[in-house]
């Protein structure tokens, strides 16, 4: 649902739906600072890495880590498919199974630079 109705607010503002857009109209915003996150690369392909994720503590916390895992497995690639079914997001590794960071390739992103 969160994709769909994104891609109905892109659509509304006459925005495309490709994955520069999605980035554009994301819904979910960590504005108490529970994760930290940074830009792993810019080209050829736009790649997140989440360094602390309070999903992920608080999985940890309570025991529900097994849970948490599905949920990294499925979410952000559904919400992806969601605002566009040709869209694609690759995560290579997630804190939940134990990786380093959550990796994201935003595959198809166009973006040079911060600005």
């Amino acid at each position: 649902e969160r994709g769909r109705r994104m891609a109905r607010r892109a659509l509304a503002d006459g925005a495309d739906l490709s994955p520069n857009s999605y980035l554009l109209y994301t819904e979910w915003s960590d504005h108490l600072g529970w994760g930290s996150s940074r830009v792993a690369a810019w080209q050829p392909e736009y790649v997140t890495q989440t360094l602390r994720c309070g999903w992920c503590s608080s999985w940890l916390r309570h025991g529900l880590l097994d849970y948490g895992k599905l949920y990294c497995q499925y979410i952000d690639r559904s919400i992806v498919e969601g605002f566009c079914p040709e869209n694609r997001l690759l995560l290579t590794q997630t804190l939940a199974d134990g990786g380093s960071c959550c990796e994201f390739y935003w595959i198809g992103a166009q973006l040079k630079t911060e600005e």
